[in-house]
């Protein structure tokens, strides 16, 4: 069995954390935060994003997938 090494690896994190029928929610910008360090650690790129809308979701969705070449691992 062959051995995988990746190249590189990206990890893609969005908390929003005030949606209009549940108002502020403090947890998924803390979350992201803790998760983004914890995966800066195991050397992963990150992209974290804080309360953006459909249409900056779609960007940075577009853009990590452009970083997704061949031999680099993603973790959306």
């Amino acid at each position: 069995m062959t051995e995988f090494i990746a190249k590189d690896k990206v990890a893609l994190l969005i908390g929003n954390g005030y949606y209009d029928s549940l108002g502020d929610l403090n947890a998924p910008p803390n979350d992201i935060r803790q998760i983004g360090c914890q995966l800066q650690e195991m050397q992963f790129k990150v992209i974290a994003c804080e309360n953006i809308g459909m249409r900056e979701m779609h960007q940075i969705i577009d853009f990590f997938i452009s970083l997704l070449t061949e031999g680099v691992y993603g973790k959306p």
